[in-house]
């Protein structure tokens, strides 16, 4: 589904007449190209003004009434007017983030255009610990948060000289256009993970580069599973009920440290991994509640649901489990024996709670559970994190980690997780030597590569030299000697070429 902002941001713009018809020109023919696509989600005529102009961002309040009467002029009067008579069967939003009709009955600039209880948010605070779902927001939606990270080093090579890879060189800090930005990682990678502390400065930078992709990969999973796990939640204060979440961004437009999960040449950083997981339709999703409580949710999405008001007035999404419902609710004929298979798979099974000391291979202890979830984000498995240690042997949170299954009732496995019960800086993570031990030609494009280690190995990673393509995982935890991995190249390549440009290194390896 495409939000499709059209190309007005973080600016206050004018009004003269010119301009208007300029702008009315170029929307509606950028509407008549566009709105046959059905993933078409919605339209919205910019983004950030609304805010920008509430909050002042640009000295705006010397005279409000103006920049006001000029916002309401280009993006309800022109815009609005434009787009809703080329194509009414979309929603238009005036601005994002936004309090939605709250902002409209409002005068379409609301007092707090950031409120949790309306509309949508945007969420950027690189102060708090991303890693904690705590420091997160319970909005509506979640149209846009991010966290930055530098590209892949062998993408750097296409544009930086070999003196060029080490912090503070006047390529790195060229290509770094968010202020304070390379500074910025750091304190958030030091929350978690060990900053490189090598003698050789190109390996430290090519380390950083690495450890910025694991922080960016944990925290957007932190808090798009904590957006997720809200779908059907209302809290006491009225927040919650949050109906999507956005990540900023998907794609690059040059070699150099942003908020994206696919760099410049194509190449995959460890977000984009992690995002196929974390937006997984079945998802097993746990998180530390507080200090002492684990909390497990299974979360369900891409199946028919239905809003139910309870009658305290609580309002919840939840699956549709008969045929009588699905025809009420004018479901494809065709596809409902599909929807009634995949409820019933997807809202019941097992869960399966496995904890590892990090000095062994083999669990520790396990627990398992029986789900049968009613909405469609439910906790499923909360335990006191003393009781876990306890009941399993287990030293000290900075010795363990937990590996969570869900399996539907026939034993297929529709989702799995990890969590660490302390950051990796302060745990008992043994080095690991992590290793290549074979690579196998399945055709021209696919390989199966066989990765070795002699203990735990946290956030492993497999890059390759200028040869373009993706993992089918990566960024993964290895709680086995042994695992394989697939390699689909996007161009015809040997066994012996990538065997020779093949790298794999984990957390552990960081000095």
């Amino acid at each position: 589904m495409v939000w499709q902002d059209m190309m007005f941001s973080v600016a206050m713009y004018p009004v003269y007449q010119e301009f208007l018809d300029s702008v009315a020109t170029e929307i509606r023919q950028q509407v008549r190209r566009l709105k046959h696509h059905p993933s078409i989600l919605c339209w919205a005529g910019n983004n950030e003004n609304e805010l920008a102009l509430r909050q002042n961002w640009f000295g705006t309040f010397v005279n409000f009434t103006l920049y006001y009467d000029n916002y309401v002029q280009l993006y309800v009067k022109v815009i609005q007017s434009v787009i809703l008579s080329e194509d009414s069967t979309r929603d238009y939003l005036v601005s994002s983030p936004s309090d939605g009709e709250e902002s409209v009955r409002e005068g379409y600039v609301a007092q707090d255009p950031a409120s949790e209880l309306y509309g949508d948010i945007h969420y950027y605070d690189y102060s708090v610990d991303q890693w904690n779902a705590s420091s997160f927001k319970i909005p509506r939606m979640a149209s846009e948060y991010g966290v930055q990270s530098w590209c892949n080093n062998e993408s750097l090579a296409n544009v930086f000289a070999p003196e060029d890879f080490q912090m503070g060189s006047s390529m790195v800090n060229h290509r770094q256009h968010h202020p304070g930005g390379n500074d910025q990682m750091a304190l958030e990678v030091g929350l978690h993970l060990n900053l490189p502390n090598s003698t050789n400065a190109t390996s430290n930078f090519i380390d950083f580069i690495y450890l910025t992709q694991i922080n960016q990969a944990m925290s957007i999973r932190t808090q798009s599973e904590h957006y997720r796990r809200y779908q059907s939640q209302l809290q006491s204060d009225a927040r919650g009920l949050t109906m999507g979440a956005l990540y900023w961004q998907l794609n690059d437009i040059w070699q150099a440290p942003t908020w994206a999960s696919i760099d410049y040449e194509g190449s995959w950083k460890m977000l984009h991994y992690y995002a196929r997981s974390f937006f997984n339709k079945n998802l097993v999703s746990p998180y530390l509640k507080d200090s002492d409580t684990l909390d497990v949710f299974m979360i369900i999405d891409e199946i028919p649901v239905m809003k139910v008001r309870s009658c305290d007035g609580k309002l919840s999404f939840q699956p549709v489990f008969n045929m009588a419902d699905l025809i009420r609710m004018e479901y494809p004929a065709d596809r409902i024996s599909e929807a009634l298979w995949d409820m019933s798979r997807s809202t019941a099974g097992n869960l399966s709670v496995q904890i590892y000391n990090y000095k062994s291979f083999n669990v520790l202890f396990s627990w398992s559970t029986t789900y049968n979830v009613k909405t469609t984000a439910e906790s499923v498995f909360t335990k006191k994190i003393s009781d876990l240690l306890s009941e399993s042997g287990c030293p000290s949170v900075e010795d363990c980690l937990l590996f969570l299954t869900a399996t539907d009732f026939s034993g297929t496995v529709v989702s799995t997780s990890w969590l660490p019960l302390a950051y990796p800086k302060f745990s008992s993570l043994l080095p690991a030597e992590v290793k290549i031990d074979s690579v196998t030609s399945i055709d021209d494009y696919t390989f199966n590569i066989q990765v070795s280690t002699d203990a735990i190995a946290l956030f492993v990673w497999l890059a390759t030299d200028n040869i373009h393509g993706y993992f089918s995982d990566n960024g993964f935890v290895m709680l086995t000697p042994s695992i394989q991995i697939q390699f689909h190249a996007q161009e015809v390549v040997t066994v012996d070429q990538l065997s020779s440009l093949l790298h794999v290194r984990s957390v552990s390896q960081v000095k």
